[in-house]
């Protein structure tokens, strides 16, 4: 955001139009390679192809933190109507066995509702995402597009069936509702706390008819404004509506190679599946409940854009996740700690490969090694008494202030050259901005003892 303006002037090269117009005019499945394209300055390229295109953009990165970096930077240009997201990706490897994060799970299924929005013709989303994050089984998009609910004040709500429902969807009763895929009941109030919401919601009824929906604070209990619409997701990765056909596939499985104690689990989680408990343990579970997974491909709108950023990273990164997974089955079943046989609870590469080749449409950024250094600019200077303060460090620095147009030129020059890059962005620079909103003095401080000789040495002549 804070650097749209540079955005809007980059957006205007006629190379980067052209790049643009060749990706629309081209049939479904072609591939374009981008090659040249700094480190630095991708996260430019690819918000001006996002602006001049206005369709859904997928990023494809070799890691999570390489993910959460270009987020970072493209957040920095997107504009505030501009949505970008980034998938969270599983913490566990396949077959450790780690509990869920509900809260990073309630924004994969935030994300995921979001691209079905997108596919009904609802805007353009910009999702950045790892290899790890690709590679994840999901349940299939028509899934998740009937086991959504929307509530809207006026409408009648039959409770029992409607709690039920949302035990069938994974949601765990609660005394005070805390975290995503938690719901209470007190009378004529409902407490719930959907995936994809920013908080926990109060549902408000008179007689059985919806009076109105209050976002409220989970710590102090008090509500706040009103909604027009409150829409309940699924509580997690897994359809848990498809627990029977699940454990009657999981029943099959082979345990006379475990353990006692690790047997004993393993029933354990059998008997959960019965109830209407949710498994802490879901890595295991995802292709016994959908037959076949899906994977995020499935949920491209048609038409979209999809970005490698290194192929060849990313291939690699994929690879070796398989190959970690492949050790630690072995290892594991070898040790009585994991049945034999067991369906692989994640895509291969080639998998996932195929079903991105389907939605091609520009790919396969050649992004080659150029020596980048991190160094300063900022936006046009104005007139606010908190931003003249901000400048001044800039110019303290020897930074050269200068109007949009100039600096993406700059950036364009440094791209069509291949040559150094100088730019900040992403948290450097939020970091600036909030250290001389707090004290213009302690940002000079830290900006002239972290950066100072670097600029200096790499500035631009």
């Amino acid at each position: 955001m804070l650097l749209s303006p540079i955005l809007d002037e980059i957006a205007r090269d006629d190379e980067l139009r052209a790049l643009a117009d060749s990706l629309d005019r081209s049939d479904a499945g072609a591939a374009h390679a981008v090659e040249g394209v700094p480190a630095a300055a991708r996260a430019v390229v690819l918000g001006a192809l996002a602006r001049l295109r206005e369709r859904p953009m997928l990023v494809v990165v070799s890691r999570q933190d390489v993910a959460a970096r270009l987020h970072e930077s493209l957040a920095c240009y997107l504009a505030d109507g501009e949505e970008l997201f980034l998938r969270p990706a599983q913490d566990a490897l396949p077959y450790e066995q780690l509990p869920v994060d509900p809260v990073a799970s309630a924004q994969r299924l935030a994300i995921l509702t979001r691209l079905l929005d997108a596919r009904d013709g609802g805007g353009a989303p910009v999702l950045v995402v790892s290899a790890r994050g690709l590679q994840g089984q999901l349940m299939s998009p028509e899934h998740l597009r009937r086991h959504r609910q929307v509530l809207r004040p006026g409408d009648r709500l039959n409770v029992g069936p409607t709690l039920s429902r949302w035990l069938d969807l994974g949601y765990e009763p609660v005394t005070a509702v805390e975290e995503p895929g938690q719901f209470s009941r007190r009378g004529g109030l409902i407490d719930v706390y959907p995936p994809g919401a920013d908080g926990p919601v109060r549902i408000e009824l008179f007689g059985d008819e919806i009076d109105s929906l209050r976002p409220f604070d989970p710590i102090t209990q008090r509500s706040s404004g009103r909604l027009s619409s409150l829409t309940i997701l699924p509580a997690g990765d897994l359809p848990l509506w498809e627990r029977e056909r699940a454990l009657a596939r999981l029943r099959e499985v082979d345990t006379a190679t475990l353990r006692p104690e690790v047997a004993t689990e393993w029933e354990r989680l059998l008997e959960m599946l019965e109830g209407t408990e949710v498994p802490p343990v879901q890595d295991l579970l995802a292709p016994y409940f959908s037959a076949p997974p899906a994977c995020l491909p499935d949920y491209l709108p048609p038409g979209s854009l999809v970005v490698l950023d290194e192929p060849g990273a990313v291939q690699l990164a994929a690879t070796q996740l398989e190959a970690q997974a492949e050790e630690l089955r072995t290892g594991f079943e070898a040790g009585g700690e994991l049945p034999r046989g067991l369906l692989r609870p994640y895509h291969t590469w080639e998998e996932t490969r195929g079903a991105l080749a389907n939605y091609v449409q520009g790919a396969n950024r050649e992004l080659a090694g150029t020596d980048v250094v991190l160094s300063f600019f900022g936006p046009a200077p104005s007139n606010t008494e908190s931003e003249s303060a901000f400048f001044d460090m800039w110019r303290k620095l020897g930074v050269a202030l200068c109007e949009p147009d100039v600096v993406a030129r700059e950036i364009l020059a440094t791209i069509r050259q291949r040559r150094r890059a100088h730019i900040m962005g992403g948290g450097l620079l939020r970091m600036l901005t909030l250290a001389n909103a707090v004290s213009p003095s302690a940002a000079d401080a830290i900006g002239l003892r972290r950066f100072g000789k670097l600029i200096h040495q790499h500035r631009p002549h």
